[in-house]
């Protein structure tokens, strides 16, 4: 891994430890919480540490994941910007692990993944996917590689039509 002093907030240093105790992991909260930065520098911690690992990193429109994530990631790690192949929206990593970006607007769109594995399978914002596009999208969270346990690591607002499935799995 480059050597980088990485800071995370005791928030999403338990969400890190979360990710490594449990298959899916929720981090909720307020707009402004750094949710996103979690999710996008865990998944690199990850994705840094784990050699081999493919991960995802899903919003449901491109220009979230453009604003969001791909932008920060790197204004926060330019040295990054060699590995990054930006036709195909992939990280690239010397170790063999990579970073997709995806999007995913409507159920149409859950057929560019069909077949796919991801083994770190990031969602932000899930509480604007509808359950039965997340549980889709979540069949592609498998693998076939010894030694890795495969994750579903999502963060989210109150509120959105996701809302009600979100309490009910993680919060009742």
């Amino acid at each position: 891994m480059i050597e980088k002093d990485i800071h995370l907030t005791d928030k999403q240093i338990e969400f890190l430890e979360a990710i490594e105790q449990y298959p899916v992991t929720f981090f909720g909260g307020a707009k402004g919480g750094g949710k996103s930065y979690g999710l996008r520098t865990i998944m690199l911690i990850r994705a840094w540490s784990i050699p081999n690992l493919a991960s995802a990193i899903f919003r449901r429109t491109y220009e979230e994941l453009e604003a969001n994530h791909i932008r920060r990631l790197f204004q926060e790690n330019p040295e990054l910007n060699q590995y990054y192949h930006k036709t195909e929206h992939l990280l690239s990593l010397p170790n063999g692990s990579t970073m997709e970006f995806c999007h995913c607007r409507t159920e149409s769109d859950l057929d560019l993944y069909q077949g796919r594995e991801f083994d770190d399978l990031g969602v932000d914002e899930v509480g604007q996917w509808p359950e039965g596009m997340f549980q889709t999208l979540r069949g592609s969270n498998r693998t076939s590689k010894a030694g890795i346990t495969p994750r579903t690591i999502l963060t989210g607002n109150p509120g959105g039509i996701g809302h009600k499935w979100l309490k009910r799995l993680f919060v009742e």
